[in-house]
């Protein structure tokens, strides 16, 4: 089995975390973005993570009804919670969400060429 190359980012302190894979041989209905928290799980394909970046569909809102705790939502993944003391602004999360999107597409968080960026999600 072939480790394939990976980016973790935490989001609801000590509970979940967010999860890009990267596989320069994807298939569209692959599984590369995965939120994993005690004690949901879910997965984004390829295509959606194609679809979601590309539509920027990734929305981050500072007020939940838990005290120290912010909600954000990625696709059709609506309210999930994250932790005020993990980043200093709603902003700081999505740009972290874009760049692990943008890590599943390219195999680079830090990407900045729009060319490339813009050849992998019409791949």
């Amino acid at each position: 089995m072939v480790k394939l190359p990976s980016e973790t980012l935490e989001v609801l302190k000590g509970v979940a975390s967010l999860n890009a894979l990267y596989n320069d041989n994807v298939q569209p209905r692959a599984k590369v973005f995965l939120y994993d928290g005690t004690p949901d799980q879910w997965t984004n394909s390829y295509a959606e993570v194609q679809a979601i970046y590309a539509d920027k569909l990734v929305i981050v809102t500072e007020r939940s009804a838990k005290e120290g705790r912010g909600v954000f939502s990625i696709g059709t993944h609506k309210n999930w919670h994250y932790s005020h003391s993990l980043f200093a602004t709603p902003d700081e999360l999505e740009n972290k969400i874009y760049s692990l999107l943008r890590f599943s597409l390219t195999g680079n968080a830090g990407l900045t060429s729009k060319k490339y960026l813009e050849e992998a999600i019409t791949a």
